[in-house]
């Protein structure tokens, strides 16, 4: 059997995890310095649609500006001419609603009340008798307040559930559906004294 021995020293290998550590931090280094840069550039782009959004929201509110400066008192006139429509426009509901609910019989009372236009009105209101509704009817014809009075519909309904709860000998029977006509004319009057 042969032995080999060998004399000579081992040759050393070069440690390469500096290097290899190296490296790996310089390309780290170097793809964080480009999304960086990547990251800037965008940021760059987005100021500059701003700055032009900017310049061009201010070139509409230069043109906005000269034009109330041309004709400020032909707006405010416009203004003026609104405020005193709308306040023409509007009729004090609870003046109205105090008359229609003086009006109203013992027995009665609103169920619903509705501005269907800027005029009429549309409500209904619960009697207990058949010659209630008629009063009530005549009654609204003759205020100053109402200028015309459509009774729609007259109908019954049923109470008999509520006949043991009540000590009352009057039941709300009749359900009336009324639309008036309002005579703004009367709230002029009112507001002037």
């Amino acid at each position: 059997m042969l032995v080999e021995i060998n004399l000579l020293s081992e040759k050393r290998k070069k440690d390469m995890t500096y290097w290899l550590i190296a490296v790996i931090m310089v390309l780290l280094l170097l793809v964080g310095l480009l999304a960086l840069k990547l990251v800037n550039d965008n940021v760059q782009k987005d100021i500059q649609q701003l700055e032009a959004q900017r310049a061009t929201i201010a070139e509409e509110i230069a043109v906005i500006q000269r034009q109330l400066d041309e004709k400020p008192v032909s707006h405010y006139e416009y203004l003026k001419s609104l405020v005193e429509k709308t306040e023409r426009s509007v009729i004090p509901t609870s003046d109205l609603l105090s008359e229609l609910v003086f009006l109203l019989p013992e027995y009665g009372y609103f169920l619903n009340f509705d501005f269907n236009h800027p005029d009429t009105v549309v409500f209904q209101v619960r009697f207990d008798q058949m010659s209630s509704v008629a009063a009530y009817h005549f009654a609204l014809n003759e205020s100053a307040y109402v200028s015309a009075v459509t009774l729609y519909s007259v109908t019954t309904t049923e109470t008999i559930e509520f006949i043991d709860e009540l000590e009352n000998e009057f039941l709300p029977r009749y359900v009336a559906n009324f639309e008036l006509e309002v005579d703004r004319s009367a709230f002029l009057v009112k507001e002037d004294n």
